[in-house]
């Protein structure tokens, strides 16, 4: 649903568009078990989405924890892609600086009642969602068993760097930065001190990053609410 405004338009300029919600999001079966809602068996199951469809030559756009889930993908499989844009993604090796707010937002996610998908999603725009669009967000989210997987996300982030996902992400990240075709970041210019600097460091790192054409837009967290057009209008260029 997040793609509602960019998807379409893709799609018009020739493009096969292929959009999988990660399992325990939007209308995907909901894991039952909180034990199996875990960084490792996201990146599995996306890898199995890719190789069942048999995608390949693939112009990836992916966003937050699609993007935290794809890079690891990229990394492991450099063969598979041919283009790819990540906007507010990034693999933490546990040695990050990690803001008091984030830390916050952890915490909320875990228990607090008004925990919704349409009121995260409202927070993280600029732009003022309406309630239909709030409750569109709502609606795959039933009972408290669906918000497994959303409420357990921030949680996933390794905060040290000998966690499990940490030392994952460090052999990866030797690996992405070898990836040697196209590559942009789209940030917004909210001052968000989770992902602030972010962008800069895989524009620095990544071999396919250098020399490219990188965005800032005026945006919150969730580019594809506040700058729809403007985002259509990028990927349109940069996978031409």
């Amino acid at each position: 649903y997040v793609y509602r405004n960019i998807a379409p338009k893709l799609a018009k300029n020739g493009f096969r568009v292929v959009i999988p919600d990660l399992i325990g999001f939007g209308y995907s079966s909901k894991p039952s078990s909180k034990k199996i809602i875990t960084y490792a068996n996201h990146t599995k199951w996306l890898t199995t989405f890719i190789s069942k469809l048999e995608l390949n030559g693939i112009n990836l756009f992916a966003h937050d924890w699609g993007a935290m889930i794809s890079l690891r993908i990229v990394a492991d499989k450099l063969e598979l892609f041919s283009k790819v844009a990540i906007s507010y993604g990034y693999l933490f090796e546990g040695s990050e600086v990690i803001p008091d707010s984030f830390k916050g937002f952890k915490e909320y996610a875990k228990t607090d009642s008004t925990f919704l998908a349409g009121n995260i999603m409202d927070w993280g725009s600029n732009t003022k969602l309406p309630d239909s669009v709030k409750s569109t967000y709502n609606l795959p989210f039933k009972n408290s068993i669906d918000y497994f997987s959303i409420r357990k996300f921030p949680s996933l982030i390794p905060t040290n760097s000998l966690d499990e996902a940490a030392i994952i992400n460090q052999s990866l990240n030797k690996k992405l930065y070898k990836f040697n075709k196209p590559f942009i970041t789209i940030w917004g210019n909210h001052k968000d001190f989770m992902w602030v600097g972010k962008d800069s460091i895989l524009q620095s790192n990544i071999l396919g990053a250098k020399n490219q054409k990188h965005f800032v837009l005026e945006s919150n967290h969730f580019i594809q609410e506040d700058q729809p057009e403007e985002l259509t209008s990028i990927l349109l260029n940069f996978f031409n």
